[in-house]
């Protein structure tokens, strides 16, 4: 350990990174190098409590990572100098860097070993062996790869290589890559996510690319509980799903209703501020069994005024009625049908161009194809299934109030004379009219 020791003094002197001779080239800086050793050295100068040895400081990973690296498990040594190269003591990252350059050059990972010795290499251009490894990964790489210069737009924007570092590159960057289609995507706070194809042409040395983000608006996000399956929600008239629902929505007013088919909604208008999220529970009532003319009196929000002349109970007098009734059942129930295929409709265009995450934005395009797609396939059925709803329950109470009166006449005069009028009565949304029978 002594002699440790004093090599690692002597490499802090000289600022050296070199090797000793007795490695095979290109070697690692692991355990046995002077590189380490220097290191080995800093971490003996650690405060040694025994709050330190427990924590493993970043000197201490980078110790065992370089151990790994001696007995050849390079991608478990890598796992350990990725996760230091931020926390260990800036004067140190530079020999992080060219471990890894090395340990990637060693897997045959050579656009990833590129990148850590250039990095490596801008702290430390001087350093002879780095170069020379550098120079022979480049020889080996124009074989095979073409040299990709990725800027970006801001500049300090960050890049995810396909297949590559869940962390990203931090922009501007070079990377080597095999002739094909490759995939970028960009990211920075406060502006939308970037995808970018990069056709990667064979037989040219090197190519640019420019990924230009835009700035995103900030976004607010509307939740509604719920546990109903037949609880649907609409946003200014339009159906968007079922509670529970959540969805990120541009700041601004919006009516939201809330309700089951066939029932009067509640409704409520709200207002959506960015970066908070609006939970609204409405009050609704359990649902009910209720007959076609109770459901639709109720949706209506008026009684509804009945008079008829009577007629004596015979089946050639009400056959006709019980037809009213039934078309209007099927009526309804057809509209029922209708709202359910809209509501089917809107959550697979809703799966097909997802809004995404704060993380992991949907692409900018999936709105407009959404709308298109409500249009053509969702709206449609939407107003069949509400004007199937009024003319089948129209139909049904009328059926069922003729029955009614029928019944309730048997005893009166057959000279009874019966008449038919319209009397006005107003509704919660200012219609006023309704059928009036007399007898």
């Amino acid at each position: 350990m002594a002699s440790k020791q004093q090599a690692g003094a002597s490499a802090a002197a000289n600022g050296s990174t070199g090797l000793p001779s007795a490695r095979r080239t290109p070697p690692l800086l692991p355990a046995s190098g002077l590189v380490l050793a220097f290191l080995l050295g800093v971490g003996l100068q650690w405060p040694a409590t025994d709050a330190v040895a427990q924590s493993k400081d970043p000197i201490s990973l980078f110790n065992e990572a370089s151990d790994l690296a001696d007995k050849g498990l390079y991608e478990e040594a890598i796992a350990i100098w990725l996760m230091v190269a931020d926390a260990i003591p800036e004067k140190y990252r530079p020999t992080v860097q060219v471990n890894l350059g090395l340990a990637y050059k060693k897997l045959g990972k050579l656009p990833q070993a590129h990148h850590h010795l250039s990095r490596f290499l801008v702290a430390k251009p001087q350093d002879p062996d780095a170069t020379a490894w550098l120079a022979e990964t480049v020889g080996e790489l124009r074989r095979t790869h073409v040299l990709v210069h990725v800027r970006c737009r801001p500049e300090d924007a960050r890049v995810f290589v396909q297949g590559e570092s869940k962390e990203g590159y931090a922009c501007p960057f070079d990377w080597w890559f095999e002739p094909g289609r490759r995939l970028l995507r960009g990211e920075k706070e406060g502006f939308e996510q970037k995808l970018e194809v990069v056709d990667v042409t064979a037989g040219r040395p090197e190519q640019d690319v420019l990924l230009e983000l835009v700035s995103a608006e900030q976004w607010g996000y509307l939740e509604v509980p719920g546990t109903g399956k037949s609880v649907q929600v609409f946003l200014n008239g339009m159906l968007e799903g079922r509670v529970p629902f959540r969805r990120k929505l541009k700041p601004g007013s919006y009516e939201l209703m809330v309700g089951r088919p066939g029932e009067l909604p509640w409704k409520k208008q709200i207002s959506v501020v960015a970066g908070q999220t609006l939970v609204e529970t409405p009050e609704l009532a359990p649902p009910e069994e209720k007959k076609p003319e109770e459901t639709l009196a109720a949706q209506l929000g008026t009684p509804v005024h009945v008079a008829a002349k009577a007629e004596e109970e015979s089946g050639a007098g009400s056959w006709w009625k019980w037809s009213l009734v039934g078309a209007g059942v099927v009526a309804a129930a057809t509209g029922g049908a209708l709202g359910y295929l809209a509501m089917d409709a809107n959550e697979q265009l809703k799966r097909d161009y997802p809004d995404g995450t704060a993380e992991n934005p949907a692409p900018i395009q999936h709105k407009n194809l959404y709308d298109k797609g409500y249009d053509e396939q969702v709206q449609p059925k939407i107003v069949s299934s509400y004007v199937l709803y009024g003319i089948g329950g129209a139909m049904a109470i009328a059926g069922g109030v003729l029955l009614l009166v029928g019944n309730g006449s048997g005893g009166e005069s057959k000279d009874t004379e019966g008449k038919l009028g319209l009397a006005p009565v107003l509704l919660p949304d200012g219609a006023s009219m309704s059928f009036t029978f007399s007898w």
